[in-house]
């Protein structure tokens, strides 16, 4: 087995043996980068901040340094967070109570999303 790449898209090939023949298939893996989301705690008071984390990582997943910025999206508002050492980390509070749905925004790799619950 092994993997190729088309795109921004991570092909598994795989040769499977007949007896007379090998027919080769390629069949989607993953993205070649993905974000995963980490936040310090999933409720949080109106008066109270948490970081929200975002680490960069390849399809075999190693944490990628090189990559440029993470597009934070927050109940329609963006904010792009440059990433350093593949980690980009955004601060996030809210005066509102409510549930809060923090997604990453990257166009071409398979972006994550988390709640965050304010409570008063």
């Amino acid at each position: 087995m092994e993997y190729k790449k088309f795109g921004n898209d991570i092909m598994k090939r795989v040769d499977i043996h007949t007896g007379t023949q090998i027919a080769t298939v390629d069949t989607f893996f993953d993205k070649e980068f993905h974000v995963e989301l980490e936040i310090s705690q999933e409720e949080v008071n109106i008066v109270d901040s948490i970081q929200v984390k975002a680490t960069v990582r390849d399809y075999l997943g190693d944490v990628v340094e090189n990559f440029d910025s993470i597009i934070f999206d927050l109940n329609g508002f963006e904010n792009s967070i440059t990433v350093i050492d593949g980690i980009a980390t955004l601060d996030f509070s809210s005066e509102v109570s409510g549930t809060y749905k923090i997604k990453t925004m990257n166009k071409g790799i398979r972006n994550s999303e988390i709640e965050v619950v304010v409570n008063e």
